[in-house]
């Protein structure tokens, strides 16, 4: 069985519904790693001599600013490059830098660090949605779609889930004796096992995703076109683009900050609010993007 493209190439249902998968699972993976330093606040402030501002930077600014800008430049990039290749460099760029964070020494290093995990991640979206269209035709791309948003929801919640689980296995010196785990305060620990699955997420990709047959379409010849093209549609796209920031906005400001909350001023332990908050942003995101995917195409 095979699907088409509108150009008339065809992959087989299997193989796009394969690329889906793992394009959930990278999404899920990057949604972790930019948020479960979420659920470790305070010791990191504690070690490294951090204050709150300075915390709110490496969580938001430092990503957030270059995550935005990178998306425009891998936007285009995915238009005229390799995608596949786009989507692999971007895992492993943001893997590593996750993962170096672990050893991170101060607020200087670690804001660099989360840059290179903004721009990363920021290879992803752009690139998956276009192998994802070139894979499905139309009529079928709205679940592929779906289970790619859904990857982000759950990687929300996976973040706590892991970071919470992973904290608690330290308390109970867990990984006490082992090679270079085992001289890593906690924290450190949970950041260097949380950017590992990425690295052999690269690889499975890069051994059984082939790039699809693109479309026939002409990429524009500088971003001025598609900036033109924003503009003449400003008053349909504009109150769309203001909600989404909007809901950006409060969406980073509950992830970063509730879990603090729970922790500091009501003594709910870290791997309790890691377990909560995981568990109802999986449910509740889950089935919400899941029901999206199911909605009739008109």
């Amino acid at each position: 069985m095979t699907t088409s493209t509108e150009a008339g190439a065809t992959v087989s249902a299997r193989a796009g519904w394969w690329a889906a998968v793992l394009f959930t699972v990278a999404a899920m993976v990057s949604y972790t790693d930019r948020f479960i330093l979420s659920l470790l606040v305070d010791p990191i402030e504690r070690e490294l001599g951090m204050s709150d501002a300075q915390f709110s930077i490496i969580v938001g600014a430092a990503f957030a600013i270059f995550y935005t800008a990178m998306g425009v430049a891998a936007g285009w990039l995915a238009d005229r490059h390799n995608r596949k290749r786009m989507i692999i460099i971007g895992i492993l760029i943001w893997s590593a830098a996750t993962i170096a964070t672990g050893f991170a020494r101060d607020f200087g290093t670690m804001a660099i660090l989360r840059v290179a995990v903004g721009t990363g991640e920021a290879m992803l979206m752009p690139a998956a949605v276009s192998m994802l269209a070139n894979m499905f035709p139309p009529e079928r791309r709205s679940m592929p779609l779906a289970l790619l948003m859904l990857g982000m929801i759950a990687g929300n919640g996976f973040a706590f889930l892991l970071g919470g689980a992973l904290v608690e296995l330290v308390s109970h010196q867990a990984f006490i004796g082992l090679p270079v785990l085992g001289d890593l305060s906690g924290w450190r620990v949970v950041m260097v096992i949380a950017g590992t699955p990425g690295i052999f997420l690269a690889a499975a990709m890069a051994s059984s995703i082939r790039e699809p047959v693109r479309a026939v379409s002409r990429p524009p010849n500088s971003l001025a076109e598609p900036l033109a093209w924003l503009w003449r549609h400003r008053r349909q796209l504009g109150p769309i683009y203001l909600g989404c920031a909007a809901l950006s906005l409060g969406d980073f400001a509950l992830v970063s900050w509730a879990p603090s909350l729970m922790i500091r001023s009501y003594g709910v332990s870290t791997s309790s609010t890691g377990f909560t908050f995981g568990l109802l942003a999986i449910l509740a995101g889950s089935l919400s993007a899941l029901a999206g995917g199911l909605s009739p195409v008109d």
